[in-house]
């Protein structure tokens, strides 16, 4: 039950979870978790990993599956390393856990591809995934929390 605690406020804030983990020894191990590390949120952290530190926290984020590191792994691949096939496959992946960046990520590039078969695709995928209503949510809350972090 503690794990699953640790990993819903891992997932809405990574300074709160790292918070909890000061609060007593079992707190720390439970911390650890691969289901915690799987579902911490990145938003706080840079996109690059600076030091060994942030590449190893990386790293277990994605031998845990972590949807963002995937995704992030993706966009380094796919525009960064030039590894464009691998690159999108994470990007695709990243899309099977519902990551609303990297649906709307994978949906630019199918679009762009100008592939009708693709086009279809990434819109079936936007209606299984969310519903208008989340989805227009979801956007607005993404978009207020880019314009806060450009104003700081």
């Amino acid at each position: 039950m503690i794990v699953e605690i640790l990993s819903r406020v891992g997932s809405s804030s990574c300074v709160q979870l790292f918070s909890a983990k000061t609060v007593c020894k079992s707190f720390l191990m439970f911390s650890e978790d691969p289901l915690v590390v799987k579902r911490i949120s990145l938003d706080n952290y840079s996109a690059v990993p600076w030091g060994n530190t942030m590449v190893s926290f990386y790293n277990r984020c994605l031998l845990s599956g972590n949807p963002q590191a995937i995704f992030r792994l993706g966009l380094y691949l796919y525009f960064d390393a030039n590894d464009i096939q691998l690159g999108l496959q994470k990007i695709k992946e990243a899309t099977n856990h519902k990551l609303l960046e990297s649906v709307y990520v994978y949906g630019l590039i199918m679009f762009a591809s100008n592939q009708n078969e693709a086009k279809n695709i990434v819109l079936e995928m936007l209606n299984q995934t969310f519903s208008a209503e989340s989805l227009d949510l979801v956007v607005t809350v993404r978009r207020k929390r880019f314009s806060v972090k450009l104003a700081v």
